[in-house]
């Protein structure tokens, strides 16, 4: 009995100062929405949330919600999860615009144009080969017009006409017909020159006229 009485009195022990609840404690603040920061009202009734949900950006699957791809929005690190939602969907547009550059050193003529010509405005044609084609024998006769000047040059002072086919023994009426044969090469490549210079300049005029006609056709 003597138990009893103890343990009945030791129940009815009042607690300590550490244990009372404490007096005018403050009323719990209200919670801000998870999901948009804004009071008086939960994640689930979110009107911010419901609005990703129609456009596909969020995904509820009862407590759990995912991105518009099937990822889960995490919890960590801490922050509303309508910001969240706008950081993915903007680095993963950041990524898509870096993903889809073309390297530029590298990337083939995707259009089909080709390189740039070097007589026109326009791409290369047949054209630029025959008129690079012209330049070169144009070219190569102006080394040899130089040549035959030199040549006759040094046959106008001398007096002679050093060619393989003559001797020493060479009588007038010989030299003076290799001299007037001498004259009549350089009159010929000289007029073949001119002749060609003139055809490549009417090639010119035609392409850039063709050119000059395409780009006012297409409005440029």
């Amino acid at each position: 009995m003597a138990s009893q009485s103890t343990g009945s009195s030791s129940f009815s022990r009042p607690r300590p100062d550490y244990q009372k609840p404490p007096e005018n404690r403050p009323p719990f603040k209200p919670r801000p929405c998870f999901y948009c920061g804004q009071l008086g009202h939960n994640w689930n009734t979110c009107v911010v949330k419901e609005k990703d949900v129609q456009a596909k950006r969020v995904i509820q699957d009862g407590p759990k919600l995912f991105y518009g791809d099937g990822t889960q929005i995490p919890r960590y690190p801490d922050g509303l999860i309508k910001d969240k939602v706008e950081r993915y969907y903007q680095d993963k547009k950041q990524t898509n615009v870096y993903l889809l550059e073309p390297e530029l050193g590298d990337a083939p003529e995707l259009d089909g144009r080709g390189s740039k010509s070097t007589y026109t405005v326009q791409t290369q044609d047949p054209k630029d080969e025959r008129i690079s084609q012209l330049t070169r024998m144009l070219e190569e006769r102006d080394m040899d017009l130089n040549i035959l000047r030199e040549r006759y040059g040094a046959n106008q002072a001398t007096g002679s006409v050093p060619t393989p086919q003559f001797t020493q023994k060479t009588t007038p009426v010989a030299q003076n017909e290799a001299s007037t044969s001498m004259e009549s090469l350089a009159s010929q490549l000289k007029s073949l020159q001119e002749s060609m210079n003139i055809w490549a300049h009417e090639q010119l005029v035609q392409t850039r006229s063709t050119t000059a006609k395409k780009e006012s056709q297409s409005g440029f």
